[in-house]
This record gives C-alpha cells, structure tokens and sequence, in this order.
C-alpha cells in the first residue's frame, strides 16, 4: 500500500482521503449501537487483565498442590505464549479485512470469519462464539447471585427469594442448608442475591464497551489490592507446606490452565473502540504477563500456605484459617468481594460483545440483539441458580466451545487471512515516459497503532507455520481436556482430579 505508484492516470489521492475521512468519523462518533474509540491504554490493559484473571484462578493453589508446580508451571507459561500470539493474530486477521488496515472500520470476531471462512464454517464460527459468551455468562451470573445470597446470610443472617416451585411463595433462609447455593436443590426461584446482581449489571449491558472502561479499572484496582492481601495473608499463615515436583494426577491440569486464558474473543471489540496510539501487542502481552506472574504467584505460595482438600480453593480456605480478628475482618471482604468484583464486571462485557457480533453481523436490530446479548442470559439463570448440575455442564461447553473459539479459530483466521491476496492498489507498468514523482502519489494514513499490525516472534520463525502449528497444538490438549472429562463420568478415580477443574 505504500509502495511508489508510477505511470498510472489513477493517483488513488481520493481513495486515500475518503478512507481517512472515514477514519476520522469512526473516531469522532460512534455508530448507532456501537461505542467510540475512545479506550484509552490503561482502560484496554484493565479490560484484558480482568477477563484472564477470572473465577479460574482460586483453584491454582490447588491444582499446584495436587498436580505438582511443574506442569502447571509450563502449562501458564505455554498458555500465556498461545493466548497472546492468539490475540495478537486475530487482530492481525482483522486488520486483513479489506479497509480495515488502520483498524478504522468495525470489525467483529464473527465479521473476520465472514470475511475469511466459508459460509458454513462462518455460521459454525458464529454459533460457538454466542455459546461460549452466553455459556460463560449464565456461569457468572449463577455464580455472582450465591455469593451475594451467601453475603447476606453472613452479614444479617437473612436472604429470600421468591418461589416458583415445588411451593410458591416466599422462601426465607437463616441458615445455609449447605452447597453451592443456600436454597435447596431443585427449588426453583428467584433470590434476593440475584435481584440484587440484576439491578447492578442489567443497566451496564445496555451501554457500550467504552461506556463501561471505567468499571474495568475500578475492577482492576480492587483485584490488585485482594492479590496484595492474599500474598501478605500467605506470608503471615507461614509457607509450611512443600510442593511436590509432578505427581501422577495431572487430569485437572489442562482444563484449568487453557481456560484462565480464554480471553480471545473479548479481543477485537477491544481493538475497535481504543484511541488511536493504544498498542496493540504492548496491551495484550503486558496485560497477560501481569497475570501470568499473579498466577503464579498465587500457585506457589498459596499452594505452600494452606492445606487444600479437592473441593477447596484459596477464597474459602483463607475465610476458614482466620476466626477472629482483623484478618478475620479482610478475609470475609476479600471472599466476597473477589466473586463479585471478577464476576459482575464480566458480565456486561459479554452482553456487549454479543450484541456488537449481533448487530455487525446484521443477524437481527438493536433491540432483539440487546435482548440476546442482555437480558437471555439471566432468564437460562433462573432456573439454574440452585443444584449442583451446573458444573458439569459448564465444563463440556468450556471445553468444547472456549477452546475452540478463543485459540483454534483466531490462528485459523490469520492463516487464512495471510494467505489470501488482495491489494488496494492497482499495479501499472513503470512508463520511462512519465517523469519520476518524488513523493508517493499515496501518502499514508496516519496508522492508529502501527506496532499493531506486527507479531512478537523471532524474525526467524515464519509466522504462517507457527499458526498451524499452535493449531494443532491447543487440538490436542481441547481433545485430551475432553478424554479426561469423558473418563472422569466412567472412572470413580478421576472425580478427585475433575473436581478443581469443574469447578470454573
């Protein structure tokens, strides 16, 4: 594009400035049901740090003490390596879409694979993609009304809910009858907790991704200050236990560790809506490597600071070590407070980004894609809030779903993206007959993050392969995840392993 044009009548001078007009509208204002770019760097690095360090990363003390530190330890140095050459390639593959070499067009996950796949690997593309946002959001929720339920119950020893079945009413506890929820399996109802986890997120959805950056840093500030906690918490209950190097249960391990970085997919309407000058790649690794360490941080001391049973992970364990006392105090805080501050600041985050995929991909209009996007998920909820059926269900989609949109589909993208030619530029014979030009007849737009459009790899390995490659890599590991959930229904002897793992 930016190669010399000689001997041509075109001078394309048009071309260019049209697509920079249009860059300029793109920043100047948002499209109807669309936000602005108007993200700025430490919004963006929130954003991406929030969806890696997810519910996910409680159950990493446990995994190191059962699994050993070296498994897990290479799986998040892998999985941190995979996710962020898989982000940083889809937005290459998004920048592969014709005029959207600056990124001044909106281009949607599921808009690439348009673009680059055929139409029904498009639609499968697609379908995975809302299964997996909606999947992961119906967990967030579920997951964020118990915690608040639990809340109240610690707090005024009171929640309700009203009922719709086995008896309707108003169903009132005092005490926890025990499990995931404090209401009995196979009541089905609508909680205090949950109303109170709608009333908060419900009004977030229907704003846009940048409209909702400045509970992305609020988050990330509040998650920081729990990490500290935590860390000192380690260190006064004393590193007593010793890690094992590797042991023979290592069934937890892939599922856990792969799904702490499925956070591909939250990507591109990132990239659609940050300032112009944000970096890309200095967003995404940065990001990733600060949450690497957190997780590892939190694998090896908390995994020498406690003694977990299979069942546990670092939130209730801290919440049962201190009894009494100001550690007591920020103990109770940071578990409550942790699930609902990781919890409920995702869940607008993926109404938003179903309704962008929704409305780009003109599969309905505004207020059928906010209803999808927004309010679908919490109706699936309801009935799920109570019993333990969850778990399981949650670990097939992420397995099948997660893995597949947030590390195969993006190299897939970029392979095929870098495969294909297209040129905005039409080729002229040079003509001896035509005097040389000085300048570019084409001068170039001024490139919203020209550090964007380049991959962190050796100059020495060929990107193309390597995306095959990490394709075939994460296929393997999705189809073992699988086998060893597979064998954990039929073998009594892995429910131990799968337990951390079903757990996310």
């Amino acid at each position: 594009y930016q190669r010399r044009v000689r001997g041509t009548e075109r001078t394309m001078e048009d071309t260019a400035s049209d697509r920079y007009t249009k860059l300029q509208e793109s920043k100047d204002g948002p499209q109807e049901g669309f936000g602005g770019k108007a993200i700025d760097f430490f919004g963006g690095f929130s954003l991406i740090f929030n969806n890696i360090t997810g519910p996910g990363m409680v159950l990493l003390p446990v995994l190191f003490q059962y699994s050993g530190w070296l498994v897990p330890f290479i799986g998040l140095i892998l999985f941190m390596i995979v996710s962020s050459l898989a982000a940083t390639m889809l937005c290459k593959a998004m920048a592969r879409v014709e005029g959207n070499s600056n990124y001044e067009e909106r281009v949607e996950l599921c808009t690439v694979a348009q673009h680059f796949f055929p139409k029904w690997a498009y639609w499968i593309t697609f379908a995975l993609f809302v299964i997996s946002l909606q999947a992961n959001n119906i967990s967030s929720i579920i997951v964020s009304a118990q915690t608040m339920d639990y809340a109240f119950l610690t707090l005024f020893k009171y929640t309700c809910g009203l009922e719709f079945y086995p008896h309707p009413g108003l169903a009132a506890i005092t005490m926890p009858i025990g499990g995931d929820s404090p209401f009995a399996t196979g009541t089905y109802l609508v909680s205090l907790g949950f109303v109170v986890i709608l009333v908060i997120t419900i009004p977030m959805g229907y704003f846009n991704l940048d409209d909702n950056i400045i509970v992305q840093k609020g988050a990330f500030l509040i998650l920081c200050l729990i990490l500290v906690e935590w860390v000192v918490v380690f260190f006064v209950k004393g590193l007593t236990h010793t890690l094992p190097l590797a042991t023979v249960d290592q069934a937890a391990v892939v599922g856990t560790v792969m799904f702490n970085y499925a956070f591909v997919v939250s990507i591109p309407s990132w990239v659609n809506e940050k300032k112009p000058g944000v970096g890309i790649n200095s967003s995404i690794w940065l990001s990733n490597i600060l949450a690497t360490i957190s997780f590892l941080a939190l694998g090896f001391l908390g995994g020498m600071a406690f003694k977990y049973r299979p069942s546990d992970d670092v939130v209730n364990v801290i919440d049962e070590s201190f009894p009494r006392g100001v550690w007591h105090i920020l103990a109770k805080l940071s578990v409550y407070i942790y699930p609902l501050v990781s919890l409920v600041s995702s869940i607008p985050v993926f109404s938003i980004i179903v309704r962008y995929n929704l409305l780009e991909n003109k599969i309905c209009k505004k207020t059928m894609a906010n209803f999808w996007g927004v309010i679908f998920p919490w109706i699936v909820a309801v009935p799920l809030c109570t019993g333990q059926g969850l778990a399981l269900v949650q670990n097939w989609v992420g397995i099948i779903a997660n893995g597949l949109v947030n590390f195969i589909i993006p190299f897939l993208l970029y392979y095929i993206s870098m495969r294909r030619e297209y040129s905005y530029v039409p080729y002229e014979p040079y003509s001896p007959n035509i005097q040389e030009t000085e300048e570019p007849l084409i001068k170039k737009i001024p490139n919203e993050d020209d550090e964007g459009n380049f991959l962190v790899l050796p100059a020495f390995i060929p990107p193309l392969p390597i995306s095959l490659i990490l394709a075939a890599l994460v296929s393997v590991l999705n189809i073992l995840a699988l086998g060893i959930a597979i064998a954990a229904l039929f073998v009594p002897s892995l429910n131990k392993s799968v337990v951390v793992e079903n757990q996310i």
